[in-house]
């Protein structure tokens, strides 16, 4: 049966079928990389920007410290999020302070 298959695939209708598989992937690839949606941070404090990964790093490392303490219990991840975000701003706060004072 696949010998058939593979017999009657050659010649231009092989390549048609090649080309109309490929085509939709090709295309799909082409427009992750044309597709702006916008800022790709977490947050501005004043012109320093924290960057979504250092963010999901820090939100990772937060939900393990807190399930570390907490014996293994589940997370409100809202909660979670918007206290990592406040701690990060507040850093980054600090540390520009600490920057201009010298």
């Amino acid at each position: 049966m696949l010998q058939a298959i593979n017999d009657r695939i050659k010649g231009w209708l092989g390549i048609a079928i090649v080309i109309l598989i490929g085509l939709p992937f090709a295309l799909w690839g082409i427009g992750s990389y044309l597709d702006d949606t916008g800022p790709r941070y977490a947050a501005k404090v004043n012109d320093s920007e924290i960057s979504a990964n250092e963010f999901e790093r820090a939100v990772s490392m937060q939900r393990q410290q807190l399930q570390n303490q907490n014996g293994g219990a589940p997370v409100d991840e809202k909660a979670l999020r918007e206290d990592t975000l406040k701690i990060l701003i507040n850093q980054r706060l600090l540390e520009e302070v600490t920057y201009n004072e010298g």
